[in-house]
């Protein structure tokens, strides 16, 4: 566990570990925002119907962004793409929703 993930640590502390391991890139992506029509296949009133995950990976190169808009997701669809984030990502830095 890196000190960013130790919840007994003060916030700043854990700010200060995180950002410090961050490269200007990721810090760049913290800004970045994508929207569920990008990865997913949605019925004519906007609900989504399927998510594609290989496509949201082309998009996301394994890297965390600021935020996912989730347009018509549910929150199982949510889960999966939080999911990704967390688990592929080089610091597994959740996404905002």
């Amino acid at each position: 566990m890196y000190p960013y993930q130790n919840p007994d640590l003060s916030t700043e502390e854990r700010i200060s570990d995180l950002m410090s391991r961050m490269t200007l890139e990721e810090k760049i992506l913290q800004t970045d925002q994508y929207y569920s029509g990008d990865f997913t296949t949605q019925d004519e009133n906007g609900k989504v119907t399927a998510v594609d995950m290989q496509r949201f990976d082309a998009l996301m190169q394994h890297n965390s962004v600021g935020s996912v808009q989730l347009r018509g997701m549910t929150a199982a669809q949510a889960n999966v793409v939080q999911r990704y984030a967390i688990e592929n990502t080089r610091l597994g830095i959740p996404y905002l929703f």
